[in-house]
């Protein structure tokens, strides 16, 4: 099975891959990151055998989506796609507009911008996604948010304040699995990273946060946690999930960068301007400034198509890495198309809870039928609750009637499916 790797050994790759990655994190790091893209792409280079990589392509997946629902004995597709599955999605209906049974792009990804190697557009909303956290810990309390100051602006200005200080001093840890630091670039990969699932780890970033202050990184450190290395023999399996396939995909994807160090200085002052988090995701572009010319053409919009069953879009109001702007500027290109509106932080609508979604996905894949134009479905239970997620709880009986949920049983399927659904959900850095 082909599999994208730039190193003969999983140590190999765990020796260099010591860096999260973040611009700012030194003074001299764009040149430390881009220094680094040179050698990725010199390695892929040396590993590009029979020029595997340019099949690593989106177009090379949705024509393999197409066979596998032909072998299937189907002929038309069932898919829900998110994140860079909604670039997939949409280059699946672009190529194969005929072949739509039902379709759901969820988190969905401005494609002209992320095939320009640009992403330009993907961090309208990533500051709206932190305030969240100091709103949803304000509202909380001090009893159920330890973070907790006497207004979302004071959070806010702490957590500044506890950013400067760790930049200064790195707070050590040593767990029984790992050691390491707690320094100015983990604690920042580490909120960027709790913004994608707010529900789930923003209590947990409230705790690390506060313990943090004291000189203890324990809490914050173990959530982006992995054991240290252990020299294991033979070779990983087939299906192991290493950072070099996202590589791989986005580079041989994109347009080709080769920028310098000083070219790529105003792109990076360009993301900071649309948010402070411009310091992560600029490292995807830079990280292709080396990758290996791949001369066979692949597709690359238009997005557009008169697909034979509408697709339903979904965008959350305050996503990290994936605006509703995109939901909006992609569905323009597909007649009938609807968005649907979650109201919460987080990345994709799985990253909070709202049974008023879920419904209407079910409804969507069970009878085809679409939301009204303009719905927006609520998030019924606050972040800091100190209850599990209820997924379903407090929904207006009119809202249950709306997705077409029965009082009783379907209604608590709908909540089940859910949660099986969030617990299985991994989107690594950046998508």
């Amino acid at each position: 099975m082909p599999r994208a790797s730039f190193f003969d050994t999983e140590a190999r790759r765990r020796f260099f891959d010591t860096s999260f990655g973040v611009v700012n994190a030194t003074s001299d790091g764009l040149a430390r990151i881009w220094a680094r893209a040179q050698i990725t792409g010199a390695l892929a280079e040396q590993h590009n055998q029979h020029n595997i990589f340019e099949h690593f392509n989106t177009e090379s997946t949705a024509r393999d989506m197409l066979r596998i629902v032909e072998a299937l004995g189907r002929r038309n597709i069932q898919a829900w796609g998110f994140s860079y599955g909604t670039v997939l999605g949409a280059t699946f209906a672009s190529l194969f507009p005929d072949r739509i049974d039902r379709l759901v792009l969820d988190g969905v990804l401005d494609a002209e911008s992320y095939f320009a190697t640009r992403w330009s557009t993907s961090l309208l909303d990533t500051d709206k996604t932190l305030q969240a956290f100091f709103d949803s810990c304000f509202e909380g309390g001090p009893d159920l948010c330890p973070f907790y100051e006497s207004s979302p602006e004071a959070i806010s200005r702490k957590l500044d304040d506890l950013t400067r200080t760790i930049l200064l001093r790195p707070v050590p840890v040593q767990t029984n699995i790992s050691y390491g630091l707690v320094d100015y670039e983990r604690l920042r990969i580490t909120i960027f990273q709790s913004l994608y699932t707010p529900y789930a780890t923003f209590p947990l970033l409230a705790q690390g946060l506060a313990d943090l202050i004291n000189g203890n990184g324990t809490v914050l450190y173990q959530i982006l946690e992995q054991p240290v290395f252990d020299c294991a023999c033979g070779t990983p399996a087939p299906l192991t999930s290493i950072s070099d396939g996202g590589t791989a995909i986005m580079c041989t994807d994109g347009a080709e960068v080769r920028d310098t160090v000083d070219e790529l200085e105003p792109f990076v002052q360009g993301l900071l301007r649309d948010s402070q988090w411009g310091e992560v995701l600029a490292r995807i572009r830079i990280g292709c400034s080396a990758w290996p010319k791949q001369e066979k053409k692949h597709f690359t919009g238009p997005f557009l198509g008169n697909t034979s069953h509408p697709i339903l879009w979904i965008g959350n109001t305050a996503d990290p890495v994936t605006p509703i702007a995109g939901a909006r500027k992609m569905a323009k290109g597909f007649p009938g198309s609807v968005v649907l509106t979650q109201d919460s932080p987080g990345h994709c609508s799985i990253a909070a809870p709202s049974v008023c979604t879920i419904g209407f996905v079910s409804a969507y894949f069970m009878n085809g039928t679409l939301p009204d134009e303009g719905v927006v479905c609520p998030v019924v239970q606050p972040i800091f609750s100190g209850q599990p997620v209820d997924i379903g709880g407090g929904l207006d009986p009119s809202m249950r009637r709306a997705v077409g949920a029965q009082a009783g049983e379907k209604d608590e399927d709908l909540v089940q499916a859910l949660a099986r659904l969030r617990q299985n959900f991994r989107v690594p850095i950046p998508f």
